[in-house]
This record gives structure tokens, C-alpha cells and sequence, in this order.
């Protein structure tokens, strides 16, 4: 594992909850300067430590493999997500190419045409 990987979607989820690194410590029962160990990749985080994060909501599996967990998707999300993996390879290639151009889209007026 890439520990300055790891350090950075651990700091990437303490973000996301609105935490400062010393709140993240608290939680995670270190001192805020371990929490900065951990986020810049210089050491790796105890399972307590884990744990105790995952229960205010860090998204485990995307600290440590840089892949959201679907379990904290809305339903909607949900939706999209069980329909995308029953298309076809040719249709995860347009979806995902409708889906960038939404993206890439400044106005609504400019999205492109659904066939």
C-alpha cells in the first residue's frame, strides 16, 4: 500500500466531514500530530484508531483502496449504479461518454442529445 496514497484520501474524507485535524485526532484517539503523520503518508493508522474514524462516517474502503464503498451512496446513486453494471461493455463506453460531456458542459442548453 502507498502510504502518501492513503494520507491523502484519509485527509481527503476528513475534508469532506467538515474536520479540522485536531478533531480527527480526537476521534481517532491520537494527537493531532499523528493525524498529520498519517495524511502526509509518513506513518500508516492503528485499526483502533480506523475504527473509531469510520464511526463519524470516513469511508474506509476508499482510504485504503481509493474506491468509494457504496453503502454510503443515496438511493438515486444506487439506482444508476446496479443499472450501469448490467450494460454492456459498449454501453459503459457511452454512458460514460454522455456522462463527460455532461460534465464538461457549462449550460444546460449545451448537454448533449439523449438517443
Amino acid at each position: 500500500m502507498h502510504l502518501d496514497k492513503i494520507g491523502a484520501r484519509l485527509r481527503q474524507e476528513r475534508k469532506r466531514l467538515g474536520l479540522t485535524q485536531e478533531a480527527m485526532a480526537g476521534v481517532g484517539g491520537v494527537k493531532k500530530l499523528a493525524q498529520l503523520n498519517y495524511e502526509q503518508g509518513r506513518r500508516f493508522p492503528c485499526l483502533d484508531y480506523l475504527l473509531a474514524v469510520a464511526a463519524v462516517g470516513v469511508d474506509l474502503w476508499f482510504v485504503l483502496h481509493g474506491v468509494p464503498s457504496t453503502e454510503n451512496l443515496a438511493e438515486d446513486e444506487m439506482t444508476v449504479l446496479r443499472a450501469y453494471r448490467q450494460l454492456s461493455a459498449d454501453g459503459k463506453v457511452r454512458v460514460s461518454g454522455f456522462i463527460e460531456g455532461v460534465a464538461a458542459s457549462s449550460t444546460e442548453s449545451t448537454l448533449p442529445p439523449i438517443r
